[in-house]
């Protein structure tokens, strides 16, 4: 019952105020009160009746005085009812209005949740560093195969979709630099000579374009005495209409660090200050979709 009464209030509520208004202008009009008081004062000149007997002669002075009420000023009631009735059509129709609105405003919300649930999300996963040596020896006096020496290195980041949708019409690109010191505040990152097209599915993982570094530049990384920074983007739309397309940019510096005790490096990848951002933290704006394939960038 209370949930029917809080569902359906406003229709409770006109009802309510029809039925106290309407039979307070029938009372308070002129045609109303004179015709009461006409009935009041014949019967005065006879015997008034007394007790319960003249509450029912007063209901039916009443109902004669509705009567004739609404015979001489009908017209003016049903000009003022006409009124209550637009007014209260016009608050049920804002109220409606007004629902409406809530309701779109609601099925909208959902449906921006769901997409920011289930689009698309580009993130770096690793960077991989690859070992390339050169061809293997073998030692005749143990018949072991000694590993060939290493003479190059090839870098590139592993970009992951962490969404529940595949990404669309997808470019990515990657670049590096080796230098003494650090990137300077004003830093533009430049693209790489290559931007490849890509496609990558829930939880799928793609290989940014990659580049190689000699093994003298690697000892000079591991010495500290050089720096190497590795940076790029992904550009790419989700598989939901009318929604911006998204950017993701990621830089890296190689750091280098000994194990205690051991002797052994270990290369660490940590973010640089600028050019991390997804979306609207991004340096750059999306570029438009290219044509697939490889092209310069």
């Amino acid at each position: 019952m209370l949930g029917h009464l809080n569902k359906h209030w406003r229709s409770w509520l006109i009802a309510i105020l029809i039925v106290i208004v309407a039979p307070a202008v029938v009372w308070f009009s002129d045609a109303f009160q004179q015709c009461m008081d006409k009935c009041y004062y014949e019967s005065a000149n006879y015997e008034p009746e007394k007790g319960i007997r003249q509450i029912f002669s007063t209901l039916g002075w009443a109902k004669t005085c509705t009567g004739q009420c609404l015979k001489e000023d009908g017209g003016a009631i049903t000009a003022f009812f006409t009124l209550v009735v637009g007014f209260f059509t016009a608050a049920l129709w804002l109220s409606t209005r007004a629902l409406w609105q809530v309701t779109t405003d609601t099925l909208e919300h959902s449906e921006r949740t769901a997409i920011r649930e289930l689009r698309a999300y580009v993130s770096v996963d690793e960077i991989l560093m690859e070992q390339f040596r050169g061809p293997d020896m073998v030692a005749t006096t143990v018949h072991q195969i000694i590993p060939g020496p290493v003479r190059a290195h090839r870098i590139s980041a592993l970009l992951k979709n962490g969404g529940q949708t595949p990404t669309r019409k997808a470019i990515v690109n990657a670049n590096h630099e080796l230098r003494d010191a650090e990137l300077p505040s004003d830093f533009d990152f430049p693209d790489g000579k290559l931007t490849e097209s890509a496609a990558i599915g829930p939880g799928g993982i793609f290989g940014t374009p990659s580049f190689f570094i000699s093994n003298s530049d690697a000892e000079e990384i591991v010495s500290k005495k050089k720096r190497l920074y590795v940076w790029g983007w992904i550009d790419y739309d989700d598989v939901f209409e009318n929604t911006p397309r998204h950017r993701t940019e990621f830089c890296f510096d190689i750091s280098p660090d000994e194990v205690p005790d051991k002797g052994n490096i270990y290369l660490r990848f940590p973010t640089h200050g600028r050019f991390n951002g997804i979306d609207g933290d991004c340096v750059r704006q999306p570029r438009p979709y290219e044509e697939p394939g490889r092209q310069k960038s």
